[in-house]
């Protein structure tokens, strides 16, 4: 899949869920005054068992992923983002290690996110 349609289906991910306004939307000044949740490195996040977790799950992946996709000091489509119980898992490979700390501070600081498991890698 060429960059152009990962992007296309991103974005329809996004509005799908109802959150595609988000990123012009942002408050960063708001997010950055909430506390942050904590982060901790490879741990496993507990089963979701409802389909409201999953909904909620989704709709908190969105944002993140949204978040990450607007902010121009990290490459969102090098990050994976999956939650699970409002346990947000980053994982990929980004190009700095700033970029990896920037992506868990965007979400540390996003709406409904719980706690973040950083298995972000940097190939610098």
């Amino acid at each position: 899949m060429n960059l152009r349609n990962s992007m296309t289906a991103t974005i329809a991910t996004f509005i799908a869920l109802g959150v595609g306004a988000s990123v012009t939307a942002c408050d960063r000044d708001k997010l950055a005054k909430n506390s942050p949740a904590p982060v901790t490195k490879n741990a496993p996040a507990e089963p979701s068992s409802t389909a409201g977790n999953l909904a909620g799950d989704a709709a908190t992946t969105a944002k993140v992923k949204s978040a990450m996709l607007a902010d121009p000091d990290v490459k969102g489509l090098q990050v994976n983002v999956d939650t699970m119980n409002g346990v947000v898992t980053l994982s990929g490979t980004v190009d700095t290690k700033s970029q990896a700390e920037k992506a868990v501070q965007i979400a540390t600081t996003t709406e409904g996110v719980k706690s973040v498991n950083n298995n972000l890698s940097a190939k610098s």
